[in-house]
């Protein structure tokens, strides 16, 4: 295409003329110097230009593309970079899907005898990832990929292809989001802030975007200051939100620790990678940190199940129950399920739903989390093997308006009170839900302290062969912790919905320093 147009330059003219003599009546008007849109969201770029020409418009050929700053340039594999053809008929209609930033946008109208126009205008794309709600999805060859709606209910679909290419390889395992992350941006040279988007897939990829553009700033080529080795296993990336405002990168080899930029205690910028593990006790998904303990959590071992807790430096131990050393039951052969975090009445609970394998017996362990205390383990309950919540698919903790763990079995919704001994179902009706969908997800996302996008909903998700549907329900301490009768939104896509979290521009460092439970970590 460079090329052809290289050879048409003699004929082609901006302003019709080439040097005194006229080449072509061809005049485009109705055409701006510039445009704006927003790219993924299925917002269309119309333009209806007038042509004003002396061949018969039956006869004229259209072209209408996009040039970045690097087309033609050649690539690494010797390719020149093409431009991007959006349209070849007059009017042009497009559903914008190119990554954010300038291009110049042509239109080559071309005459039956070779000579023509070109009239071009800026286009400036940008993206809404910025606030909204990110949907981590698994794909129908079993690959991981992204939704995103916006606040004002514009759907972006698949923007690891439309973004990156491709899937990102694997299905999902994790997602998460980490508050004003220090990173060294490669265009400037400079260490920059930004919010990132944590995703992880049980292949061992992992993708550390910037929410400014999606672009990848870590992945497991680069997150350490050394390679990581290859039997290394990424699990999840979350911050600790207490007195440091550490981000904690838990994976096979155990928990590293960097100091999150939001923290504002006289912290240096850093470049964002991390190194050797703070603590070589092995790791898994399953982790919660107490925004209310200065930065104390716990988290699951898969390779040596067990029960591990850390203290605000991150100093890592087993779990103890109160008063005595030792975990009350062995934990090999077990497997873990789920795990949650409850603040109500200043009181900070943890909750990990355990499953021995052999006999298919479910323990739910409550923990006690004190601050600088620490973590114990409070108690530990057996799930009536005959209840519905022994039986169930999927799990989520009520993280603020009611002590609950919620459970899906039967396609119905189910609690227990994580307080209560012995544990005993209530069903939860639920209203609004699609015929011939199946529930495969529970979970209570919220974001408090803002008003422009305070909220606190349990969501549920569907399947239907290979669409998912999530069904918002506002939840409150009014309605006791418990889903209100209809949802207030409704989202659906294609795939299988994995996990989902909420991203809100406003949120600060203010958030971070007085430890307000403002988001959830965990499903």
């Amino acid at each position: 295409m460079l090329m052809t147009l290289t050879m048409m330059a003699s004929c082609f003219s901006d302003d019709t003329e080439l040097g005194s003599g006229e080449v072509s009546k061809i005049n485009i008007k109705d055409f701006a110097l510039s445009y704006d849109c927003t790219a993924f969201v299925h917002e269309h770029l119309q333009i209806s230009p007038t042509i004003e020409s002396k061949y018969d418009s039956e006869s004229l050929k259209y072209s209408w593309m996009l040039l970045a700053k690097n087309t033609g340039s050649i690539t690494e594999d010797g390719d020149t970079i093409q431009p991007i053809i959006i349209g070849k008929e007059r009017e042009l209609d497009y559903d914008v899907a190119v990554a954010p930033g300038q291009y110049q946008l042509r239109l080559i109208v071309e005459a039956p005898d070779g000579c023509g126009k070109i009239q071009h205008a800026t286009l400036s794309v940008k993206t809404s990832f910025s606030q909204g709600f990110y949907i981590l999805k698994e794909t129908a060859d079993g690959n991981t990929e992204l939704d995103m709606v916006s606040l004002d209910g514009k759907m972006a679909n698949d923007l690891y292809t439309n973004l990156k290419g491709a899937p990102l390889g694997g299905a999902p395992l994790a997602m998460n989001i980490t508050y004003g992350s220090y990173y060294i941006n490669e265009e400037t040279d400079k260490i920059e802030t930004d919010n990132f988007l944590n995703i992880f897939t049980k292949s061992g990829q992992m993708d550390i975007s910037r929410s400014s553009d999606l672009k990848t700033v870590f992945d497991r080529s680069n997150i350490l200051f050394d390679a990581m080795d290859a039997d290394e296993m990424p699990y999840n990336i979350i911050c600790t939100n207490g007195i440091s405002a550490n981000n904690i990168l838990i994976s096979s080899a155990g928990l590293r620790v960097i100091k999150s930029s939001i923290s504002s205690y006289g912290a240096s910028p850093i470049s964002g990678h991390y190194g050797l593990p703070k603590a070589e006790e092995s790791g898994s998904r399953w982790i919660i940190a107490d925004p209310m303990g200065y930065g104390s959590g716990a988290y699951w071992g898969e390779k040596d199940k067990t029960l591990y807790v850390f203290n605000h430096s991150n100093k890592v131990s087993k779990l103890a129950k109160s008063g005595s050393t030792e975990l009350t039951a062995n934990l090999q052969g077990f497997e873990c399920l789920h795990v949650g975090y409850n603040y109500m009445s200043k009181t900070a609970t943890g909750t990990f739903i355990l499953e021995d394998t052999k006999n298919a017996q479910r323990y739910l362990y409550v923990l006690s989390m004190k601050g600088l205390s620490g973590v114990s383990l409070s108690k530990r309950l057996e799930i009536p093997s005959g209840s519905h919540f022994a039986k169930a698919t999927a799990y989520t903790t009520n993280g603020k308006t009611g002590r609950y763990v919620f459970g899906v079995e039967n396609n119905k919704l189910w609690a227990v009170n994580f307080n209560a001994d012995p544990l005993v179902d209530i069903e939860i009706p639920l209203q609004g839900i699609g015929e011939g969908e199946t529930i495969t997800l529970v979970t209570d996302q919220f974001m408090r302290h803002f008003e422009e996008d305070d909220f606190d909903n349990l969501i549920i998700g569907t399947q239907k062969g290979d669409e998912y549907t999530l069904y918002f329900y506002e939840i409150s301490s009014a309605t006791g912790g418990v889903p209100e009768a209809m949802p207030v939104r409704i989202i659906k896509g294609k795939g299988k919905v994995h996990s989902l979290r909420y991203l809100a521009t406003n949120f600060t460092s203010y958030y971070w320093r007085y430890r307000y439970h403002s988001f959830p970590w965990t499903d």
